[in-house]
């Protein structure tokens, strides 16, 4: 193709380093870009052609930045308030008017997950017995061992209601998944528990024992020995 056409330059990236890294392969490439609304210049980059594209990509990323915060701040707001967020609900809890109600059903499910785990019972036996007895994900699918490795780490089932633990992303970029030193955590009184905290802490022991076993972790290896 010879050309890219966009309304603005917020529709084809607010993010500044984004803008500059397209408008730098297009000219690579030979191809124009034009905007209905704003000169650009598809030349040898002008000074004055250069900072008013800058300029403007400077405004639409201080835009989203603006926004993200106001987003975030609102969040944070009902997050302290222990509303839930949108998303998913966990396995066991239905969202009435923005709280956390127990699903009697589901709830049992979660119940035998935990039991059966701090049996010392591996995730394949446990979705086996999920399966037989007719124990369905949120979806109504089956639990698949991603979805156990969550469930057993969740605080939630012992009524500790947590946001925003991690910066996952930036700017619609991945962050790295580092502590975010703005998480909220209500310990208790928001979401009412289906776990014992006897039973919890039974479980994240056995979890940490497995993962420093490394008998537990690595795969059965099985060699076979042909005679020719």
């Amino acid at each position: 193709f010879d050309a890219v056409i966009i309304y603005d330059q917020s529709r084809l990236s607010r993010n500044i380093l984004d803008w500059f890294s397209v408008r730098e392969t297009l000219r690579r490439y030979d191809i124009s870009l034009f905007s209905c609304t704003e000169q650009l210049d598809n030349g040898e980059s002008s000074g004055a052609g250069f900072l008013s594209e800058g300029v403007r990509a400077l405004f639409n990323h201080q835009m989203v930045l603006d926004t993200r915060a106001k987003t975030i701040s609102g969040q944070t707001t009902k997050a302290k308030q222990g509303a839930f967020l949108g998303g998913t609900p966990p396995l066991g809890y239905d969202i009435i008017d923005g709280k956390y109600v127990i699903n009697p059903a589901e709830a049992e499910g979660v119940h035998i997950i935990f039991d059966l785990y701090s049996k010392g019972k591996g995730y394949g036996y446990i979705i086996d017995e999920l399966a037989r007895r007719g124990i369905k994900s949120k979806r109504g699918g089956k639990i698949a061992k991603n979805a156990l490795y969550a469930i057993l780490r969740n605080k939630r089932y012992i009524g500790v209601y947590s946001w925003n633990n991690k910066q996952i992303k930036y700017i619609r970029k991945w962050a790295g998944g580092k502590p975010n030193p703005n998480k909220v955590v209500i310990p208790e009184g928001i979401i009412p528990p289906i776990i014992d905290k006897e039973l919890w802490t039974t479980v994240q022991n056995k979890i940490k024992s497995n993962a420093h076993n490394p008998a537990s972790a690595a795969k059965s290896k099985i060699i076979c020995l042909f005679r020719t």
